[in-house]
């Protein structure tokens, strides 16, 4: 998930594990606050962190990454809303795994064929993300939103870069 506020952008880092199989052209200096001499290690205690970006070719990036979802676009939206945006995702996902599986093995394995995986994966992390918020909105789970409640967000631009190894 990603949270806009004052020219920054938050992003969670389970999002940011995926980042370099779901993304082209992430800019170098994402890159250098991901990996540098210290370790992150993401795991079920911190994938649900927002680390903040506030240069503005990063923030532009992330707005172009749809697969990620943007609070602002469902933090109003309620549970049935949130199942139903979830099951038509899940429908155009497994339409996708369905016309895949009917090409021929070469287009399988052509830039079309991984295209469509690749289109396939995205869809899921959407939805996966999206019961995360929907579990985050009925108190099942707690996570900390920028700017909605007091808390740690992750600030690598002001400490020095991290590297981050993600499990």
């Amino acid at each position: 998930m990603k949270v806009f506020r004052d020219n920054c952008v938050y992003v969670q880092m389970d999002d940011l594990v995926q980042l370099l199989t779901l993304s082209d052209g992430v800019p170098d200096t994402i890159m250098k606050k991901l990996h540098s001499e210290n370790e992150i290690t993401v795991d079920d205690t911190n994938r649900f962190d927002f680390v903040k970006f506030d240069l503005p070719e990063e923030v532009f990036f992330f707005k172009r990454q749809d697969w990620i979802i943007d609070y602002e676009n469902y933090k109003d939206l309620d549970d049935e809303k949130l199942e139903k945006i979830a099951h038509e995702l899940y429908l155009n996902s497994e339409s996708i795994v369905n016309n895949f599986n009917i090409l021929p093995k070469d287009d399988q394995k052509s830039n079309y064929g991984r295209s469509m995986l690749m289109e396939h994966v995205k869809l899921r992390h959407i939805i996966h993300n999206l019961r995360h918020l929907a579990a985050y909105k009925s108190g099942v789970m707690n996570m900390v939103i920028p700017g909605e409640e007091l808390g740690e967000v992750l600030d690598i631009t002001q400490e020095q870069a991290k590297k981050a190894v993600f499990r």
